[in-house]
């Protein structure tokens, strides 16, 4: 287990420590986001090794061992079967939990068409003092909607929950424990804020500190919804949509005008998620036909019955 802890640590620090190479500026900075792009690429390209090598060291201690080429694929959630379903459905049950924002977007775009303006645009994206020319958003956007949840959630998820499964964790444990290496890669925003945008340390440590608590809920959402789905594209799929989205307005409870309507609808959507997450994430929804909660998915079920079979 301490193996494959450290390995899980070496894909997150592999990650991150290739951010630190464009000093001086910001990490939305049009060439630092080209540059990220290009490291989170190669770091992806060999995340997936360790995954393998502990495959390949169980079957070849079972009586009737497969391909370990054959089933790489299946536990890093790369299945056309079921992808439909894992990128819509999932996505819609995130939604139900940002109903609350949703309707405050809305109401917000209803009355500017109202008024003759364009209401409060549904991308959020951040506004940093070194970002200034509009020509850097496109590259920014591809970042946080395309580039950052697909290269996070296959280096986060795919690569070290399976990992964390097949050396005998639980379902459960590998839900809690997998986000936090997640939530350790954002640490490294406290450079950021201190060095570029010039914020107190006691300000950025709360700001880096909400954010860990933040990902890490996320990651636990993220973690539950690739297991249950076993599909890397739900995962990424719904950490798109979140990024989005960004972080709810709850001020918004206080001071909108129609703030009845809007408590209204962040009430009803945290009960329709949680009405529905077991549900909409139903593994047969996926073809994902795991024999027990703790299987995480059907090919590790697969694993787990030849494991038995074998002693």
């Amino acid at each position: 287990m301490l193996r494959t802890l450290l390995d899980c640590l070496l894909i997150s620090t592999a990650y991150v420590a290739p951010f630190y190479l464009q000093t001086g500026l910001s990490r939305s900075h049009t060439k630092v986001i080209l540059s990220r792009f290009l490291s989170t690429a190669l770091v992806c390209a060999v995340a997936w090794l360790p995954l393998f090598f502990a495959l390949s060291r169980l079957q070849a201690s079972l009586t009737a061992p497969e391909s370990p080429y054959i089933l790489i694929h299946a536990l890093l959630g790369l299945r056309l079967s079921g992808l439909g379903a894992a990128v819509t459905l999932p996505v819609l049950l995130t939604a139900a939990l940002f109903l609350g924002p949703l309707t405050v977007w809305t109401l917000d775009w209803y009355q500017g068409v109202l008024a003759g303006r364009r209401g409060r645009p549904l991308i959020q994206v951040e506004r940093l003092h070194l970002l200034s020319l509009k020509e850097h958003m496109g590259v920014q956007l591809l970042r946080d909607i395309v580039m950052g949840p697909l290269t996070e959630e296959f280096a986060f998820r795919s690569c070290m929950a399976p990992l964390l499964l097949l050396q005998g964790l639980s379902a459960g444990r590998t839900i809690l424990v997998t986000p936090l290496f997640f939530g350790l890669a954002h640490v490294h925003h406290l450079y950021e804020y201190v060095v570029h945008q010039r914020r107190s340390l006691a300000t950025a440590l709360f700001a880096v500190t909400f954010q860990f608590g933040f990902t890490t809920l996320f990651g636990w959402f993220a973690t539950f919804v690739f297991l249950r789905t076993g599909h890397l594209g739900a995962a990424v799929a719904v950490h798109s949509f979140c990024n989005l989205m960004g972080f709810p307005d709850f001020g918004a409870l206080r001071s909108h005008p129609t703030r009845g309507l809007v408590r209204a609808a962040f009430g009803l959507g945290i009960c329709l998620f949680c009405a529905l997450l077991v549900p909409l994430t139903r593994p047969a929804l996926y073809h994902n036909l795991a024999t027990s909660a703790d299987a995480g998915n059907a090919y590790l079920a697969k694993l787990q019955y030849l494991r038995q079979s074998s002693v």
